[in-house]
């Protein structure tokens, strides 16, 4: 009998063993595949940022030189002329509002799409250009509508100037930040 003891006690034991085995193959099996399925959605998300960054830098680029050239373009004579026989400041004005929303309102849809994506860490660097980009539209506006005697405009100049060079730091520390989230690989722990 007692060989059949030793029998049946190793019979259990590789039973043990095998399921054991199984369970642990299972788990391990299991664990690669979310960690596999975590870089992976980490690399599709990292690649959807890219496409992000660049579309609203690239937007925001187009937004300031718009913005710039409102700017630089802003002197009576030029704007009556454009205005053509309706020679008012009210449409000087309503002229000058229309370029300047006309330049800033295109970013907004790719600064929200940006927002969904983006890194909790870098929501207040996109905010930080956004809103310095909507500061110097705002100086043009406060530009348009203000009287037009030299010291007025010589002020104004100064204040865009201000605000413009704001902006462009907003948003050099943006493409900054976003490069290095970029450039850093998903890996399972962070994705």
């Amino acid at each position: 009998m007692n060989e059949a003891w030793g029998a049946v006690v190793a019979a259990v034991a590789a039973g043990v063993f095998g399921i054991a085995g199984i369970l642990a193959g299972i788990l391990v099996g299991r664990r690669q595949t979310t960690y596999q399925a975590a870089v992976e959605h980490g690399q599709w998300l990292r690649g959807q940022r890219q496409l992000a960054f660049s579309a609203y830098l690239d937007a925001w680029d187009r937004a300031l030189e718009a913005l710039e050239d409102v700017a630089e373009n802003f002197n009576e004579p030029t704007w009556q002329r454009r205005l053509g026989p309706n020679r008012s400041e009210e449409g000087a004005a309503e002229y000058v509002a229309t370029r300047l929303i006309n330049a800033y309102v295109p970013t907004q849809k790719l600064h929200e799409q940006l927002m969904l994506l983006a890194p909790q860490t870098m929501e207040p660097l996109a905010y930080s250009a956004d809103s310095t980009l909507f500061g110097v539209m705002n100086r043009l506006s406060q530009w348009t509508v203000s009287e037009q005697s030299q010291n007025v405009i010589r002020a104004r100049i100064v204040e865009y100037e201000a605000a413009a060079d704001r902006a462009k730091t907003a948003r050099q520390v943006l493409f900054t930040a976003a490069r290095a989230s970029l450039l850093t690989p998903p890996s399972p722990r962070n994705p």
